[in-house]
């Protein structure tokens, strides 16, 4: 008769303690697309709820979100410019491509600044006023806020813009 040999909960605790499981870098580069992707979703998801004309812009100037608000205002559907860059966002506003106040956040960009009526400071955020000539309801002022989005880490993740017209 063959006995069986008894392993005891401590002795296979300590097996499986000792085995090392690897996860391979496909599915760890999948893991970390997925959680940069959820981010931006989730940064979505919520600039869509913001009654303010709102978008969102990455360190590398591509746009991640442009709320209803800020469809209403330029003309220019989310679908038709989430992921674009070269200031495509700038073009509702100034009919040319330019940075904004979100750029003047993110890295500053003195010679631009000259373009708005005043900039201030505001803790962590910009504030500013700029008559804009390309919207499609004619020029306008508006006033703009931008501050850096950061995640726990410090990491910039992106700029907000928020853009509410001045009727005058």
């Amino acid at each position: 008769m063959a006995t069986k040999s008894k392993v005891t909960k401590k002795q296979s605790a300590a097996k499986t303690a000792g085995t090392k499981k690897t996860v391979p870098a496909k599915t760890k580069k999948r893991q970390a697309s997925t959680g940069a992707g959820t981010v931006a979703k989730q940064i979505s998801d919520v600039i869509r709820l913001i009654p303010d004309a709102t978008m969102v812009i990455d360190p590398q100037g591509k746009v991640m979100a442009w709320n209803p608000a800020m469809e209403k205002l330029t003309g220019v559907r989310a679908k038709d410019i989430i992921g674009k860059g070269d200031y495509e966002y700038s073009l509702p506003f100034y009919g040319e491509r330019r940075p904004v106040l979100a750029d003047i956040a993110l890295k500053e960009a003195g010679d631009i600044r000259q373009k708005y009526q005043s900039i201030t400071p505001w803790g962590n955020t910009l504030v500013a006023e700029a008559r804009v000539t390309n919207l499609p309801h004619g020029p306008a002022t508006v006033y703009g806020s931008a501050t850096i989005l950061k995640n726990s880490r410090g990491k910039i993740l992106g700029v907000m813009e928020l853009v509410c017209e001045v009727r005058k």
